[in-house]
């Protein structure tokens, strides 16, 4: 009678070659997972540095009436976790102006002003200007369009 030799070794072999696969799959499953929250995080800081631009253009309008605003104006926002890339463009709109009395009877003529502006924040932004035009593979943006009406006279404007 022959004894049988070997089986014990490839058990061995093949109980290695799951468990290494297995973990494998963890470490992949816990990277993308770590990916993903990263983006997320990016894109939280985007929607905040475009909410922040939005704001910065209300401001501007306000205190430069009937100035206007840029056509375009790229800079960065400072947030608590580092300055984020942010461009906005605005235009008036109609590029016309319609002047009005304020009272059927007498008071100053009034001339409206529309103001259209987009704030596009991006990581990584190319150059420090949004959007991207060949964005990476982690690639985050986010954009927020607002319109204001604005008054000469007092200058006041209302979103």
């Amino acid at each position: 009678m022959t004894q049988q030799r070997g089986f014990s070794s490839i058990l061995l072999v093949a109980i290695i070659v799951l468990l290494a696969s297995m973990t494998s799959f963890a470490l992949r499953f816990v990277a993308g997972t770590q990916g993903s929250s990263s983006l997320q995080l990016q894109a939280m800081r985007a929607q905040r540095a475009a909410q922040a631009a939005v704001e910065w253009q209300r401001y501007r309008l306000r205190t430069l009436v009937p100035g206007g605003c840029a056509a375009s104006s790229s800079f960065t926002v400072p947030l608590a976790s580092g300055n984020f890339p942010v461009t906005v463009v605005c235009a008036r709109t109609p590029a016309a102006t319609t002047s009005y009395t304020e009272t059927p009877t007498a008071g100053p003529s009034r001339t409206v002003y529309t103001y259209r502006f987009t704030a596009t924040a991006c990581w990584p932004a190319n150059g420090g200007v949004c959007p991207n035009p060949a964005p990476p593979s982690d690639y985050v943006e986010k954009q927020i369009t607002a319109q204001a009406s604005c008054l000469t006279g007092p200058t006041s404007c209302t979103w």
